[in-house]
């Protein structure tokens, strides 16, 4: 009968990240894992039978967090980039890898979807003054510091 692992999926990325803030993304290896676990290489591959599926586990959990639907959509944009570039400026060779990757990474996908039902709903909606703070319909509204919608490139 086979062990349980004494860890999860969670553990395993959270070692994966450390390993990427000590040693950057091409460290992250089954053996590098497992050390930073105290473990086997071995006890990882119920989990992560080989470094691809690894490295996906990684990858997705470091996902930066949606953006919040407050304010005007190019300010909302704006500020989600910029906290995106600092969280993945943290985790050298991530952001390279997931642009490689990302239809494989659900969590990153979550971004997008989120990212580009905000944007549709902008367009798919007459501007009006939003009902509150925090409804969509807020970030449909026009940016104090940009024009929005931006002019179509010639």
């Amino acid at each position: 009968m086979a062990r349980a692992p004494i860890f999860d999926e969670a553990a395993l990325a959270a070692a994966g990240v450390r390993v990427i803030r000590r040693s950057g993304w091409p460290a992250v290896t089954v053996r590098s894992v497992a050390e930073e676990l105290g473990v086997s290489p071995m006890a990882l591959y119920r989990l992560a039978p080989d470094a691809d599926r690894l490295r996906l586990l990684v990858a997705n959990a470091v996902a930066p967090p949606l953006p919040s639907p407050v304010g005007p959509l190019t300010d909302v944009l704006r500020s989600w980039a910029v906290d995106a570039y600092a969280h993945l400026r943290g985790l050298p060779g991530v952001a390279s890898y997931v642009v490689l990757r990302w239809t494989e990474l659900p969590a990153w996908l979550d971004v997008v979807e989120a990212l580009l039902a905000a944007a549709s709903a902008c367009r798919a909606r007459p501007r009006s003054p939003p009902s509150t703070p925090t409804s969509p319909t807020s970030w449909c509204e026009p940016s104090s510091t940009t024009a929005w919608p931006p002019p179509l490139a010639a």
